[in-house]
């Protein structure tokens, strides 16, 4: 598969930018926070990824694993170690998920039944061409652009660098720059009917949820702390923090959206189709669900439900009614 998505904005960052841009940081410095950790090895059935990147200097993950906050001053100081950085973070993608519960209501309290959960990250890289690209939000779009207030100037018109240089001058003690990893393509509504059918069909009368949480989606880089991370606590609370929310990671599952359209072009995928993932999951999802599993269904959970005699682990019965 050689198509590759086209940029859908005029303020979509240059894909060349990570080459006009420093390549590495400039400058002696003594700082050891930009130091990074040997290369991951390959691993075979994992995606290949430097995972040790995601492990940020300096920094605390949220407790939902969806933001990872930076306090290494380096980045709030140098505009070329920050570039470097933002494109290291742009080229890693985020983890997208399928999270499947069923619940039903037993003499007054909630009982969980099945709580599954998929990992999708390995959909969206594919083995060869890089889909993933930077893009800014558009120059009529409200963002914080360095304020304590969403705005429409200045413009995002030249580049990572210059924005970088903006972040980095600003004499602020409380300021951030965030980079988002959007997942986009993904016909998430169409997964969700597929699941609740499958469901469906295993006589579950339970409560279903299905949701897609994707998790390790934003960077923050924050100013570092003045004296401690209390101190910056405190800070917070009555001094208005500048805001730098710009620029996106986009990673393409498929080339079009759902339905969409662009002139005589097929729609095609990173890696898999959402129903060619289907035929392939399908199976283990079920006997998860059957099994009242909770937890992840993995690549090995693929294996043995392939390996297994095939047969209906279904008693036939109703179940999951509420009490």
């Amino acid at each position: 598969m050689s198509k590759r998505p086209l940029p859908t904005s005029n303020h979509q960052a240059d894909r060349d930018d990570a080459e006009a841009d420093p390549p590495a940081y400039s400058g002696p410095t003594t700082s050891t926070t930009t130091t990074t950790s040997p290369q991951t090895p390959c691993i075979p059935g994992l995606p290949n990824l430097d995972f040790h990147k995601y492990q940020l200097p300096e920094s605390i993950l949220s407790d939902d694993q969806v933001t990872t906050t930076t306090y290494a001053p380096i980045l709030s100081s140098d505009p070329n170690a920050l570039t470097k950085f933002l494109h290291e973070q742009a080229a890693l993608p985020p983890r997208p998920q399928i999270h499947i519960q069923g619940s039903h209501d037993e003499y007054g309290s909630q009982k969980t039944d099945f709580d599954v959960r998929l990992n999708m990250i390995r959909y969206i890289i594919p083995e060869s061409n890089k889909w993933h690209y930077l893009k800014f939000v558009g120059d009529h779009q409200m963002a914080f652009r360095g304020g304590a207030a969403k705005s429409t100037t200045p413009p995002t018109k030249n580049g990572v660098a210059e924005w970088t240089h903006r972040f980095c001058r600003e004499s602020s003690a409380l300021k951030t720059f965030t980079l988002e990893r959007e997942v986009i393509n993904w016909n998430t509504k169409y997964i969700d009917g597929l699941i609740r059918t499958m469901i469906a069909t295993t006589k579950y009368r339970g409560h279903v949820t299905v949701t897609f949480p994707v998790t390790h989606s934003k960077v923050v880089v924050h100013s570092p702390h003045t004296i401690n991370r209390f101190t910056t606590t405190i800070l917070s609370s009555f001094m208005a923090t500048k805001k730098f929310e710009v620029l996106s990671a986009i990673w393409p599952y498929a080339t079009l959206a759902p339905n969409a359209r662009d002139g005589d072009a097929p729609r095609s995928w990173a890696v898999q189709s959402e129903d060619a993932w289907w035929d392939d999951w399908k199976g283990v999802v079920k006997c998860a669900v059957l099994a009242r599993h909770h937890g992840w269904v993995s690549l090995d959970h693929l294996m043995d439900f392939a390996m297994a005699p095939k047969g209906d682990s279904s008693n036939g019965n109703d179940w999951g009614v509420d009490k």
